[in-house]
């Protein structure tokens, strides 16, 4: 299961940023960094949540379950990616990457334990706060897509990468 998640993560949405037209490499090297910072990164962010919640410290258990529950956090991250893809600095991609993972995690603990959604596979938590963090990053950082030249705002068919 985890390595399902990872190859997700890693390969599934790298290999879709292979298809702009001009931020090829850049969105894939993006991406391997946002998946190796975050899925170190949502370990402590869950300490650290989990802590608020429950008034103590306690560790984080490093098990499989953590580190698919760690990837589909990261995925959550690249879901907001895609919204600011082309229009952030890698140092606003960089603090998209320490915030996004508390606001996920406490918004999951809201929806599965306070209001009680069965989410099955945690896929209507992640998609839909991805989407929607995403949306507010763009919204937040006043992004354009008119400010972009008319030839940037194409995709292509072939990946442009080789």
């Amino acid at each position: 299961m985890y390595m399902d998640a990872a190859a997700m993560c890693v390969l599934g949405f790298g290999m879709l940023y292979t298809f702009s037209k001009y931020y090829v490499w850049g969105g894939v090297g993006i991406n391997y960094f946002i998946c190796g910072f975050c899925f170190l990164w949502v370990n402590v962010a869950k300490t650290i949540v989990n802590a608020i919640w429950e008034g103590e410290w306690v560790k984080t258990k490093l098990n499989m379950g953590e580190m698919v529950t760690g990837c589909y956090i990261t995925a959550a991250v690249l879901i907001s990616f895609g919204a600011v893809y082309g229009f952030t600095s890698p140092s606003q991609i960089i603090l998209m990457c320490f915030i996004e993972p508390f606001m996920m995690l406490i918004n999951e603990h809201v929806v599965v334990k306070n209001i009680h959604v069965k989410d099955a596979g945690g896929s209507l938590v992640v998609h839909a706060f991805g989407a929607y963090f995403g949306v507010a990053a763009a919204c937040g950082m006043r992004v354009k897509a008119a400010k972009l030249p008319s030839e940037h705002r194409n995709t292509t068919y072939f990946s442009d990468m080789g």
